[in-house]
């Protein structure tokens, strides 16, 4: 990832600043238990065995690639967050992980052909991109993937979550505050975050900027990219989308090249 996206409102080194962004999402949907639903998902409706060699794309500190690794055949993790790829390379070490290896990379340049039989994007990262460059990395991905290798990301759904939106948001936490105002431009389908991290008696400006989808966009999205919708679900607990559901969770397979 980059500081500086094409998107002007979107900085993302300062909104994945590792020390703000680990302080407070850790009690939001950084928890252990967040992380042990979200692994058990990608164990069962997913699939990762000894077999399965798996792209992690934003890896983060490696919360999903490290808990995999010992599971799967072999993992390659990419992030741009040099913080972030420390903790994911000390974990691993401190626990003998040898199949793993974290890559020093924007997503967005994404270049390998056929490699991987799995490829995963978690946490609402796809969005954070233009237009352009959402669908740009879909077709990386699909070059990426080995053939009919499965993809899974999850999205916030436009169609649901404008509902009961939410422009102002208050998150404290041992007198230190997270601050979000946001603002959605239905012109554009996507929502403006003008996020600030109030720690230590510090001010951190982490704008950002997010595309939204509904099911159908994404669908039609990913028929463009050679790629075809295996299911979707509601959440990380695999519960099926339908018209409540605040978020999709996707998984699609990669098409042959006669599809």
């Amino acid at each position: 990832m980059n500081a500086h996206d094409h998107n002007t409102e979107t900085d993302l080194d300062a909104l994945f600043d590792a020390e703000n962004y680990l302080y407070f999402n850790q009690d939001l949907f950084l928890t252990d238990e967040q992380t042990r639903v979200e692994l058990r998902f990608l164990r069962e409706k997913f699939g990762v065995d000894m077999a399965t060699s798996l792209l992690d794309l934003a890896c983060g500190h490696g919360r999903h690639a490290n808990a995999l690794a010992r599971e799967s055949l072999q993992i390659v993790g990419l992030d741009t967050n040099s913080k972030f790829l420390e903790l994911a390379r000390k974990q691993s070490a401190s626990e003998t992980i040898r199949n793993v290896t974290f890559l020093h990379k924007d997503i967005r340049q994404l270049e390998y052909f056929a490699e991987f039989e799995r490829a995963m994007m978690l946490n609402t990262v796809f969005g954070l991109f233009t237009d352009d460059e959402n669908c740009d990395l879909l077709r990386r991905i699909n070059a990426a993937l080995k053939p009919s290798g499965l993809l899974c990301f999850d999205v916030i759904n436009r169609d649901t979550i404008l509902v009961d939106f939410h422009p102002d948001h208050i998150f404290e936490k041992e007198g230190n505050f997270l601050l979000d105002r946001c603002s959605f431009d239905e012109r554009t389908g996507r929502v403006t975050n003008k996020r600030i991290y109030l720690k230590d008696g510090r001010m951190t400006h982490a704008h950002f900027s997010i595309r939204l989808y509904n099911y159908t966009e994404i669908a039609d999205l990913l028929t463009g990219t050679r790629f075809e919708i295996v299911d979707a679900f509601a959440d990380w607990h695999g519960n099926p989308m339908d018209y409540r559901s605040k978020k999709i969770v996707i998984i699609a397979r990669k098409k042959s090249g006669t599809e």
